[in-house]
């Protein structure tokens, strides 16, 4: 690590014209300056702990700097992830410590915030001034680091009135996106209003989320620690902080107030690392589609729901060759998901997971069923389309495969179902295993637009006539009777 610089001086060799002759025989010139020499050596510093530094700056490496003239030194510090495929730079001082909050950032952008000791590995530039010149030199080093994180658990529950407090039932599982859960802290899950034993809705609800070891512990200890609940018991606050720790010594229950906050549903939502919380009353959970040709959450595209269900929703859509898409519970990003949903691919659409996205490697149409509850499933199938009852080819209750529509190849082909048997009242539904054909029916309005049920009543009757075929353009929702 030794360099060498050496000056050189000029000799400025000035003449002028004059009367008389000078002879300029003996030329002049500047003494050449000395090469100068620096050296540097790094070593190890202590490890640094975040959850227990107190100083604003930190000792990241040790440097010590041989130089011959009184010098000053800097440097720029390069820090690598895990595999050295991304860095982050930060400046040293001479004695090589650097702003703790500079260092915190950089290391949790390119390692995370999981609360485990990591070795990162620097490369050092130091700059040496001597007399205003600089003078470069270069190293390598390690530290060892480890974030000021709490540590959190992969799966939380919710007890509480739904389950009758049960300490072995966990169908109530709070989720993330599908990532490492110290990157995406926050959890949810959407529940059911509790419900009184004649079906009303109750008047509260209160609850308090279980970690997995607790489970693990078994029922005699299953409260000693790392209960998540309220600071105070029966806390109706729908937003706050919550306190981890034993039960009722240090985690109440929350309780949602049912007559105050009203809804069919309740949203509970946590961040684990910010220990905050927020509960949003609901009417009916919403499931949305966003992706690359949808400008990445430019256009969020709704699916239908399932009647009766709580979590299953339901859409028709044509996908390109290498489209990527992504679901999330709202109409803007947050608890987003892709890949991390198990995924069931039973029309051979080819999918595979492109950095967390779903990406899509066969264009066509296709059904995509997704439930979005304690576990995340989506299953690709065949877009399946039938017309039922009296007006059909067959007068049929059930799924006939005399009754079915034609699917287009196109990305803005229409559906086409078969002729029309009899005149009377319409009726349609896609073919979804398990469930009634009602919970997926729709039906084309009289002003050609696309109507779902979803998990509305009965809708508005549409006649048709003997011989007609019903037209239907899932692209732009629309439809007609021709």
């Amino acid at each position: 690590m030794k360099k060498s610089i050496l000056f050189m001086g000029l000799a400025l060799i000035l003449a002028s014209c004059g009367d008389t002759y000078e002879n300029w025989g003996s030329p002049q010139s500047t003494e050449q300056e000395a090469a100068k020499t620096v050296s540097m050596s790094l070593k190890e510093a202590a490890a640094i702990n975040f959850a227990t530094l107190s100083t604003d700056s930190v000792q990241l490496f040790i440097p010590t700097m041989k130089v011959e003239d009184k010098a000053s030194n800097l440097y720029t510090v390069t820090i690598f992830n895990a595999n050295k495929s991304q860095t982050k730079q930060i400046v040293a001082d001479s004695e090589g410590k650097v702003k703790a909050s500079e260092l915190e950032e950089a290391f949790i952008a390119l390692w995370g915030r999981r609360p485990e000791q990591r070795e990162v590995s620097l490369h050092i530039e130091a700059f040496t001034t001597i007399n205003g010149m600089n003078i470069k030199n270069e190293g390598n080093t390690l530290a060892k680091i480890t974030p000021n994180t709490p540590a959190l658990e992969n799966h939380y529950y919710y007890m509480g009135t739904n389950n009758a407090w049960s300490k072995t039932d966990k169908s109530f599982e709070l989720q993330n996106g599908g990532g490492d859960i110290y990157d995406d802290p926050v959890i949810s899950i959407i529940l059911p209003a509790a419900r009184n034993a004649d079906n009303t809705i109750a008047a509260e609800n209160s609850f308090k989320i279980i970690p997995q070891s607790a489970y693990d512990r078994g029922t005699a200890t299953f409260f000693d620690g790392n209960i998540i609940g309220a600071a105070v018991n029966g806390d109706e606050s729908m937003s706050g902080n919550f306190v981890v720790g034993k039960n009722d010594e240090v985690a109440h229950a929350f309780k949602i107030n049912q007559t105050a906050y009203p809804g069919k549903y309740y949203k509970i939502e946590l961040n684990l690392l910010e220990k905050t919380y927020n509960i949003t009353a609901m009417n009916d959970p919403e499931l949305f589609l966003t992706g690359s040709n949808y400008s990445w959450g430019g256009t969020w595209v709704p699916l239908v729901p399932v009647h009766s269900t709580t979590d299953t929703f339901w859409k028709i859509i044509y996908l390109h060759a290498n489209e990527e898409i992504k679901f999330a519970p709202q109409a803007a990003w947050g608890n987003d998901f892709g890949s991390q949903a198990t995924i069931d691919d039973q029309a051979g659409a080819g999918i595979t997971d492109n950095g967390g996205n779903i990406k899509v490697a066969n264009a066509g149409w296709y059904l995509l069923v997704v439930v979005n509850g304690s576990g995340r499933k989506l299953t690709i199938l065949r877009p399946e389309v039938y017309l039922m009852g009296s007006t059909a080819p067959v007068n049929n209750w059930t799924i006939d495969s005399h009754n079915a529509f034609t699917i287009p190849t196109t990305d803005n082909g229409e559906f086409v179902s078969p002729a029309i048997g009899a005149n009377g009242e319409v009726r349609m539904c896609i073919k979804l295993d398990t469930y009634d054909w009602w919970k997926t029916e729709f039906v084309v309005t009289t002003g050609g637009r696309l109507s779902y049920r979803g998990k509305g009543g009965d809708q508005s009757r549409v006649n048709v006539l003997t011989g007609q075929k019903v037209h239907i353009n899932f692209a732009n929702g629309t439809g007609s009777y021709q």
